[in-house]
């Protein structure tokens, strides 16, 4: 599935004029008066980029496991420690419907919770790091700093799963 997606993220990039640049500081659409093609130039901070793995653990939230496994790790350093930072990209492959600013803050700070929970070894999840791309509306959302109060909204959504689940 990995392998699909940046496949996927290959042609989007071939077909929109779209680059992926880790020196970049901010995200930039811009058009060519002549051709008026689209060029988007998605901003990783100075991260370096891999694949994610298609075979990771779950984040289990109130007893509801969640499969979240971003297509996309960055790795960094940042601050003036230098210390070692950590993020996950997540593409997001619409049928019919664009993903709005509220969903992508939510999974932006589900990456940051499995992140925590899989790869501290890899550094400290940095919500800068945990961008939420949705591929058929070609829109960059920014990862979200702040989790507490998306976390408790998905706690409590996962609760009632949990309740109903036996029911269905």
């Amino acid at each position: 599935r990995t392998a699909a997606a940046m496949s996927r993220l290959s042609i989007w990039r071939r077909s929109s004029g779209c680059s992926v640049s880790g020196r970049r500081r901010t995200a930039q659409t811009t058009t060519n008066a002549p051709n008026r093609e689209r060029q988007t130039k998605i901003d990783f901070q100075g991260a370096t980029p891999s694949l994610g793995s298609h075979t990771s653990g779950k984040l289990k939230i109130q007893n509801v496991e969640i499969s979240v496994r971003p297509e996309i790790i960055l790795r960094g350093k940042g601050g003036k420690s230098g210390k070692k930072l950590v993020g996950g990209a997540k593409l997001h492959f619409p049928r019919t419907f664009r993903l709005t600013e509220d969903a992508a803050g939510y999974m932006s700070a589900i990456v940051q919770e499995f992140l925590k929970a899989y790869y501290s070894a890899d550094g400290e999840p940095h919500g800068p790091y945990c961008p939420v791309l949705d591929i058929g509306s070609q829109t960059f959302f920014t990862g979200v700093k702040s989790t507490t109060a998306r976390m408790k909204d998905v706690a409590a959504e996962c609760r009632n799963i949990a309740g109903l689940w036996p029911t269905i």
